[in-house]
């Protein structure tokens, strides 16, 4: 009777060990679909087959950030050089006899780069652009530099201003990440 009683808690156990390792398995298998489903998928059929992933679809944007969007030079750098030292330029005064009230510009730039042989220059030339950038913000008034519009205008001087004096290398654009405005 004993043997039995232990036979039968043999096949249980058996049994037990089973189930056990059935659900482990199961539970493995919908974690394994899970996270196909989230991570992985089919990402080609999203983008129509290329590796150029769409334009960012971002509401609430002004037609000039639209446009920054669509420069190439600002979805695809190819190089990025941010110059380290900030810049503190006195702009343009309206009034040529008080100068005081002229204000100032504080702001940091990043150039964007048409290629790597474009930074080597740079870091030679770094006086250069730095003077480079520092003229051509403080031909403008204050009043000139507020807004999206005044920054786009004067990111846009400084790049042509820049590529003249650059032989190795273009400036593609310049962005400000910082750009404080005291008029």
């Amino acid at each position: 009777m004993a043997e039995e009683q232990s036979a039968t808690e043999e096949k249980k156990g058996k049994g037990l060990i089973f189930i056990i390792v059935g659900v482990v398995v199961a539970v493995l298998i919908l974690i394994g679909v899970v996270v196909f489903l989230f991570m992985g998928g089919d990402e080609e059929s999203d983008h129509g087959g290329g590796n150029i992933p769409p334009p960012p679809q971002v509401a609430n944007l002004s037609p000039e950030q639209q446009a920054l969007l669509q420069n190439e030079a600002y979805r695809n750098p190819v190089a990025i050089m941010p110059l380290e030292k900030e810049f503190v330029i006195n702009l343009k005064s309206p009034d040529p006899e008080n100068m005081r009230s002229a204000g100032f510009a504080k702001f940091k730039a990043t150039l964007l780069l048409a290629d790597k042989n474009a930074v080597k220059e740079v870091d030679v030339k770094l006086d250069i652009v730095r003077n480079i950038i520092a003229d051509s913000t403080s031909a403008y008034l204050a009043t000139e530099l507020q807004g999206s519009q005044g920054r786009q205008k004067l990111a846009n001087a400084i790049v042509a201003s820049l590529n003249s004096v650059l032989t190795d290398g273009k400036v593609t654009a310049v962005v400000f990440p910082d750009f404080i405005l005291q008029p």
